[in-house]
């Protein structure tokens, strides 16, 4: 899998998305603690990846995340509060290549970013609250998310997303 985060330097050249296992995973359950990970590697963005169906098949991925699902619920929820990445942090161990930064821009429904970066970047990615579909969104986020619908699109002006 391929997949973006911030490079933190002298990190051997791991994905850093300002998180680390620990963050994710509770290390102090014998559970997570006997997978040999290391708590202070740095985590990836699994709102945008890229993925080799192939090889996800191959290494029986699928298996594995719905495994420690399966775990996770057994525990009581003590191996790592809900949510989907920390089963695919066990999942991907070892399998996930960095991509280019540029590729990916994040946090668009958190915060309005550089014009210079909306234009470089190839994926944006509407995570946070102020969604582009939303009142809420930054109009000028809306205005560039509007630009790439199609109006006549039976399904969005049903939605009432477009007029």
């Amino acid at each position: 899998m391929g997949a973006v985060g911030a490079h933190r330097p002298g990190a051997d050249g791991g994905i850093c998305i300002e998180r680390t296992l620990s963050e994710h995973l509770n290390f102090s359950d014998p559970a997570v603690s006997s997978l040999g990970l290391d708590g202070s590697n740095c985590t990836w963005s699994w709102g945008a990846t890229i993925v080799d169906l192939d090889a996800w098949r191959g290494a029986n991925v699928t298996e594995t995340y719905q495994l420690w699902l399966q775990k996770n619920r057994e525990s009581g929820f003590r191996l790592w509060k809900m949510g989907s990445l920390p089963p695919a942090l066990i999942a991907f161990d070892g399998r996930v290549q960095a991509i280019e930064p540029l590729w990916h821009l994040p946090d668009l429904g958190w915060r309005m970013p550089d014009a210079e970066l909306l234009q470089l970047s190839a994926v944006l990615h509407f995570s946070g609250p102020r969604k582009p579909w939303l009142e809420v969104a930054f109009p000028e986020l809306r205005e560039l998310w509007l630009g790439h619908l199609n109006n006549s699109d039976s399904f969005l002006r049903g939605c009432g997303v477009v007029e």
